[in-house]
């Protein structure tokens, strides 16, 4: 199918099949997933391996506005919560 066969379809739907993610209720800390148990687990057996890291490497030419890249990253950050995640463990 084209683009505009999909549209056309999509427009036609009555109710979508899909439900929608709902936002979790504000709280200080939440459970991991199953996923991010795994994760962790994998990680821990690979003995800090960095197997799901992935890097990358910008190279910019010319002046750099550092004021303006801090507030772009800053405004990221804010509209990503997943971009302020963080793990804590316990005491080894």
């Amino acid at each position: 199918p084209t683009v505009e066969e999909l549209a056309s379809v999509i427009q036609d739907l009555e109710e979508s099949p899909y439900e929608a993610i709902q936002p979790a209720q504000k709280q200080d800390t939440y459970p991991v997933s199953s996923a991010q148990k795994r994760m962790y687990v994998l990680q821990q057996l690979e003995d800090g391996g960095v197997g799901y890291n992935m890097p990358a490497v910008l190279e910019l030419t010319g002046p750099l506005n550092r004021v303006r890249l801090e507030e772009t990253f800053r405004q990221l950050v804010e509209r990503h919560e997943s971009l302020r995640t963080s793990f804590e463990t316990g005491p080894d």
